[in-house]
């Protein structure tokens, strides 16, 4: 593994700034090949792949996932919620994170 030395090290090779300018400027203006043609893809075997994936949360995943979180941790600056807040929520509010999570998901 690289490991950062601290000490200033001699540049081994110097290039002009038209060699610079030269190089940058060939690859803005490379041609891509096939641009604009895409292969069809047969979105019915995709969802077909994903299905599991594609599932609505459920509470016991939410339950899972809130277990999991470490205690003690700084809260967002942007709604000041702790982790404990959410390991310590309500069955009924369970049922409302499980369903806002899904309607996030839908969207």
């Amino acid at each position: 593994m690289n490991k950062y030395s601290g000490e200033k090290k001699n540049i081994l090779h110097k290039i002009s700034c038209e060699v610079f300018y030269d190089h940058f400027s060939k690859l803005n203006n490379l041609q891509v090949q096939n641009e604009g043609q895409f292969e069809e893809i047969n979105l019915d075997l995709v969802s077909n792949y994903n299905k599991e994936l594609n599932q609505p949360f459920t509470i016991d995943e939410i339950k899972r996932a809130l277990t999991s979180l470490n205690n003690n941790k700084a809260s967002s600056p942007l709604d000041n919620i702790l982790n404990e807040y959410l390991k310590h929520l309500p069955p009924f509010m369970l049922q409302i994170t499980c369903k806002l999570f899904n309607i996030m998901f839908d969207s």
